[in-house]
C-alpha cells in the first residue's frame, strides 16, 4: 500500500442550501491526519480534525474512508464523480 496524502471536496445543494465538506488526508510528522472544513460555498469557516494527531497511514486511510461514506450518506456528492475506493 502506497501511503499517499489525498483529498476530496464533496458538495450539498438542495432548495437553499449550497454547502462544501472538504476532507484531506495528510501527512504530519511520523504519521498521517484527517483534517476536514465544511460552510456554505464561498464561505467555508469551520475546520476541525477527526484525529487526535499524527496516527499509522491505516487508521488515517479507514478515518478518511469512513468520512467520506458518512457526507455521502447525508446527500454530499463529489465533483467529479464517486472516488474510486467506494
Amino acid at each position: 500500500m502506497v501511503e499517499e496524502e489525498q483529498s476530496l471536496s464533496l458538495f450539498y445543494t438542495e432548495g437553499s442550501s449550497d454547502k462544501v465538506y472538504e476532507v484531506s488526508l495528510e501527512k504530519k510528522d511520523l504519521g498521517f491526519v484527517v483534517n476536514f472544513k465544511y460552510g456554505r460555498r464561498g464561505n467555508v469557516n469551520n475546520s476541525g480534525s477527526k484525529t487526535q494527531g499524527a496516527v499509522p497511514y491505516d487508521l488515517a486511510l479507514k478515518t478518511f474512508k469512513k468520512l467520506v461514506q458518512e457526507k455521502m450518506a447525508k446527500g454530499y456528492q463529489p465533483a467529479g464523480g464517486k472516488p474510486a475506493f467506494l
